[in-house]
């Protein structure tokens, strides 16, 4: 099992709301949360070079949490802005969804963090990268790309008469006016 958008979504602001649930003013460690988890998955800790969906998750609920927070947004240059990424724990989770279901790659992925320097932390990033990841089941993209590209066709259909009626029109009134202005000469 691979991370792909059919089968996985990643949600940074999902697990870092569940993280934070119970400090909701706590907006330094949301945005190195929400951040940490984009640099994870995209395999890199520099912050702009990350994947720009998930930076843009990350940057509009840091945004929002700004001006619920401080009751204005970035215009005013409170902080957080991008955080630095400090890793002092590895980020097994990322890999091991790559081969294995959710639940599994869990239990790999703490049963890892037992022979790291800080395992408690470790295990941390292990629930909260896993907290991440949005699961489809049973979801049929071509029904739903079939039936959008039918609601299209259809919609063109019902356009046709209407332009032409308009181009008839158009055609009607400038052959008119040509006409007044030519009788007048």
């Amino acid at each position: 099992m691979s991370i792909n958008p059919v089968s996985n979504l990643i949600n940074p602001v999902k697990a870092t709301c569940k993280k934070y649930n119970e400090t909701p003013d706590a907006i330094q460690g949301m945005n190195d949360t929400c951040f940490g988890i984009c640099a994870a998955y995209s395999g890199t800790n520099d912050v702009y070079n990350m994947d720009p969906q998930c930076s843009k998750l990350c940057t509009d609920f840091i945004e929002n949490k700004k001006k619920e927070i401080f009751g204005v947004g970035s215009c005013d240059h409170q902080v957080p802005y991008r955080p630095i990424i400090w890793e002092q724990t590895p980020r097994f989770f990322p890999q091991l969804i790559k081969n294995y279901p959710k639940e599994e790659s869990l239990k790999l992925c703490i049963s890892k963090c037992d022979r790291t320097t800080y395992p408690s932390q470790c295990k941390e990033d292990c629930i909260t990268d896993s907290d991440a990841i949005e699961e489809f089941k049973n979801i049929s993209v071509h029904s739903s790309i079939s039936s959008s590209t039918s609601n299209q066709q259809s919609n063109e259909d019902d356009t046709k008469p209407i332009i032409a009626f308009i181009l008839i029109l158009l055609f009607l009134i400038g052959g008119s006016f040509i006409y007044i202005i030519q009788s007048k000469m």
